[in-house]
């Protein structure tokens, strides 16, 4: 079956018109198929969830009369998920319709598997946006005072509509916004720390194992970072001028060594750098750029500081004589 077909006997099976036969089609399709577009995965899961091999044994009136109860009780999940099959993303704004999204039950689960950052609008106006490889859990709609949201990756929040308390959980950290705040929370697999920078406003960050302890408060200009697995909290004034880099897309260097530099470019761009000469790494370099791609800033490197540039999908490598000053 081709995708339009597929799609279309999704249709009939989660308004509850599907034959047998049908049904059949598509359980041979989910389980024989290798290669099955990204968007229609959870359609996948939602068709083995749903589905039970007792129908495949009934006449059309036995299947159809036990089958129309559970239609009932679905209706909402299912309505949603001929819209997601359908490719309407209307929770998630921008061009980017890479993601996995379940529906089921209060909440949402986005995970972001793309090269590019999605944006999600929560029921309240309120927004997350999501960097690579980065997964929220969220509520579908709003109808509490304070609501929880379960972080994994990178992730920038604006919270504009401060009538809802968020409880954001990342690993063993929960951060709350004390007043309309922008602020970027990090909590990757392969740190030991949950990293919390404010941009805007304040938040008050404090562990989830202990939340009747002490807390601490992250105003405007500041970063916190709490170790996952020991009792060890860091605060300070935030002086990386590229830590909001990735959502903001304006990259600064002052009179930065080109070790820095490559590794805030490294991350901004998914790509590995690599210096032939080690002394390269100790070049310094100045620039502004504002959301420029890589080969823009990778050639006003080569003119600065004169040295040699191989780029390739996967590593860029520097070479050269380059920073004479610093040889000299």
């Amino acid at each position: 079956m081709d995708y339009s077909e597929v799609k279309a006997l999704l249709n009939k099976y989660f308004e509850g018109n599907s034959s047998v036969k049908e049904e059949a089609l598509l359980r041979d399709y989910f389980t024989q198929n290798e290669t099955i577009p990204s968007e229609l995965m959870y359609a996948k899961a939602m068709f083995g969830y749903f589905k039970s091999d007792k129908y495949l044994h009934l006449d059309e009136k036995g299947r159809s009369s036990l089958r129309r109860p559970i239609i009932r009780i679905l209706t909402v999940a299912a309505s949603i998920a001929v819209i997601l099959i359908l490719g309407v993303t209307f929770l998630l704004q921008g061009t980017n319709n890479n993601f996995i999204s379940n529906w089921f039950g209060s909440t949402i689960m986005v995970s972001n598997e793309s090269s590019e950052i999605i944006k999600i609008l929560l029921a309240d106006n309120n927004i997350i946006w999501l960097n690579r490889s980065c997964e929220v859990i969220y509520p579908k709609k709003s109808g509490k005072r304070t609501e929880t949201i379960k972080l994994s990756g990178e992730a920038y929040f604006e919270i504009r509509n401060s009538e809802i308390n968020y409880n954001i959980i990342a690993h063993n950290v929960i951060i709350e916004a004390e007043t309309a705040s922008s602020f970027s929370v990090k909590s990757l697999a392969n740190q030991e720390c949950v990293e919390i920078a404010v941009n805007s406003g304040a938040v008050r960050v404090l562990e989830a194992d202990h939340i009747d302890g002490l807390s601490v408060l992250v105003t405007e200009g500041n970063y916190c970072s709490v170790h996952k697995y020991q009792k060890l909290i860091f605060a300070a004034a935030n002086k990386n001028e590229n830590y909001f880099a990735w959502i903001t897309g304006n990259l600064v260097f002052d009179n930065s060594y080109m070790a820095t530099v490559t590794d805030v470019l490294s991350r901004y761009y998914d790509i590995k750098f690599e210096f032939e000469d080690k002394s390269l790494a100790y070049c310094k370099f100045s620039g502004v750029f504002i959301n420029k791609p890589i080969d823009y800033i990778l050639s006003q490197i080569r003119k600065d500081l004169n040295v040699e540039i191989d780029k390739t999908d996967e590593l860029i490598r520097l070479s050269g004589d380059g920073c004479k000053e610093f040889n000299n």
